[in-house]
C-alpha cells in the first residue's frame, strides 16, 4: 500500500510496503532506506544497500541493540514531530479523568441522573518521566493548566518548563 503522496515525493524509486517479516527478509538485500515504526532487531545480514533507518517514534530504542545491523546504516528518529499532538492527548486523558468523564458515561448508559463532582488539575502535581520533546510540550501544558510540574531528565539539569527536575534515579 503506496500512498499517493509517497509516489509523489518518491517519484522513480521503488517503494516497498512490508507488512510481515517474510516480505521484511524478502526485500532486505534491495533496502536503501527503511521508514518504520518498530523495525526487526535482528533481521539486518542482509542489509547490504540499507543506508538509513528512519523511524516514526521519538526514539530508536526500538531499532537498538541490532549487533548485525552494518555500522555503516544511519538511524534516525522523528524526535519533535509527534510532541503536540502526544501531548494534547496527554491533556484529553488527564481532563477525561479529573472531569471524571468514564464515570459520567456509565452513568449516562445506567440512566443514573446524579449530581458527583469534577475535580480541576489547578493546584495538582503533573508527573513526567523524561523531558524530551513530548515531555517538555506536556510540561508546558500542565503549567498553563496551573499545575506543578516535577520532571526526569537524563543528568537533572533544571528546565524553565518543570517546577522541579530529578534525574532518571529519582524515580526509584
Amino acid at each position: 500500500m503506496v500512498t499517493p503522496l509517497c509516489e509523489e515525493k518518491l517519484a522513480g524509486r521503488r517503494v516497498h510496503w512490508l507488512e510481515d517479516e517474510a516480505a521484511f527478509r524478502s526485500a532486505l538485500g534491495e533496502m536503501e532506506a527503511l521508514l518504520a515504526l518498530r523495525p526487526p532487531r535482528e533481521l539486518w545480514a542482509g542489509a547490504h544497500r540499507l543506508r538509513l533507518i528512519q523511524t516514526a517514534g521519538a526514539g530508536v530504542d526500538a531499532v537498538l541493540p541490532a549487533p548485525d545491523l552494518p555500522a555503516s546504516v544511519q538511524l534516525a528518529n522523528a524526535r519533535g514531530v509527534h510532541a503536540a499532538q502526544m501531548s494534547e492527548f496527554a491533556f484529553a486523558m488527564m481532563l477525561a479523568l479529573a472531569k471524571r468523564i468514564p464515570e459520567a458515561l456509565e452513568r449516562q448508559r445506567a440512566r443514573k441522573w446524579q449530581m458527583y463532582g469534577p475535580h480541576q488539575l489547578a493546584g495538582r502535581t503533573c508527573g513526567i518521566l523524561g523531558l524530551g520533546a513530548i515531555g517538555a510540550a506536556v510540561a508546558e501544558r500542565a503549567r498553563q493548566f496551573g499545575m506543578r510540574v516535577i520532571a526526569t531528565r537524563r543528568g537533572g539539569a533544571p528546565s524553565p518548563v518543570a517546577d522541579e527536575v530529578l534525574p532518571p534515579s529519582g524515580t526509584e
